[in-house]
């Protein structure tokens, strides 16, 4: 028998708030731990991730927050987001913005990442695209192209680290 997969919608607690630091912790020093210094990557991390950061992003309306468990364990997350920037060409057009997706790399073979993206689509079925700023080869791209997500234009950062990355778009 395979493992359970659940992907649930979070709101704010101080459960979800610990999870949530744990999974942005550990997928930041699996996908920096090469790029930044300890030191480089816990500055970026106090910098953008606190739990009244967290606290205030999940109760913010425009924002969800899922997390995907594997056997009960938390085994990676999604943040999106129906305010701020839009991709060129999709000005006047119900944008949603895929601020964040990890799966952590000891879920990375099981169907975590799929159930992840299933229901992040689903959320948004409403909406006409998903946008989101990913590192170029990061195994996770990869993934998203097979889910019909297209590259566009390259940026100079990934969530203000510099490393190549590129923007993806999927029409929904």
């Amino acid at each position: 028998m395979g493992a359970e997969i659940i992907t649930k919608f979070r709101v704010a607690s101080d459960e979800t708030v610990s999870q949530l630091l744990h999974l942005i912790t550990t997928s930041a020093e699996e996908r920096f731990s090469k790029t930044l210094t300890p030191a480089a990557l816990t500055q970026y991390l106090s910098n953008r991730y606190t739990p009244k950061t967290l606290v205030d992003q999940i109760n913010n309306f425009a924002n969800q927050w899922l997390i995907t468990y594997v056997d009960g364990v938390p085994a990676g997350y999604a943040f999106l987001t129906s305010r701020g920037p839009v991709q060129e060409g999709y000005a006047g057009k119900k944008v949603v913005h895929l601020v964040d997706f990890e799966i952590l790399h000891a879920y990375a073979d099981t169907v975590a990442r799929q159930s992840l993206i299933e229901k992040c689509m689903a959320t948004y079925k409403g909406f006409e695209a998903m946008w989101l700023v990913t590192q170029r080869d990061h195994p996770l791209t990869t993934f998203l192209e097979t889910q019909g997500f297209v590259k566009g234009r390259e940026a100079v950062d990934f969530n203000g680290v510099p490393v190549p990355a590129v923007y993806l778009v999927k029409e929904i």
